[in-house]
């Protein structure tokens, strides 16, 4: 089976998953010029592909992750930045394919989250069924951001006063 993915708007974090493991794909240009990411499976039979978009903030272990890049990335100035968008994309498919069959996934991100947009459009020639395609507000995500603004600035004033701390034992 030959899966082309085309991505816009941001959504070089969305991961694809076919029959539960995760797709590795590779870029190519296509005869009209377009890239996408394209990736040749051994899939056979009623097959199930998944596509999430998640926050950072949204995974497991998250405070350890973000507190490990907040000291390695000296004090998070070089930690990487967060996306402002708490939006989620979460899109799942069950198809019947063979080996010769070829699925074109055009993945699209919306500017502002709207009720009936469809983020995700197949092409291809196998009959399938869509369980879920849509995009929604992650309110983790949001009261996650907010705790890791608080951790970030009680950090910064904790390095700042053990700095003063150091500084006025090393003058005496």
């Amino acid at each position: 089976m030959k899966l082309t993915l085309f991505k816009r708007g941001g959504l070089c974090d969305a991961s694809v998953y076919v029959g539960g493991k995760l797709v590795s794909f590779r870029r190519e240009v296509q005869p009209d010029g377009k890239k996408a990411d394209v990736a040749l499976l051994n899939a056979d039979g009623l097959t199930d592909i998944f596509i999430v978009k998640r926050h950072p903030l949204t995974f497991e272990g998250w405070l350890i992750r973000t507190a490990l890049l907040w000291l390695f990335g000296i004090f998070g100035i070089f930690s990487p930045r967060l996306p402002k968008r708490f939006d989620r994309l979460e899109y799942r498919l069950t198809g019947d394919v063979k080996e010769d069959t070829t699925m074109v996934l055009s993945v699209e991100s919306p500017r502002a989250l709207q009720p009936d947009f469809a983020p995700v459009r197949v092409e291809t020639d196998v009959p399938f069924t869509e369980e879920n395609n849509r995009w929604f507000f992650d309110v983790k995500a949001r009261k996650r951001k907010k705790g890791y603004k608080i951790f970030n600035m009680i950090f910064w004033l904790a390095a700042a006063l053990s700095a003063v701390i150091a500084i006025f034992t090393l003058v005496k």
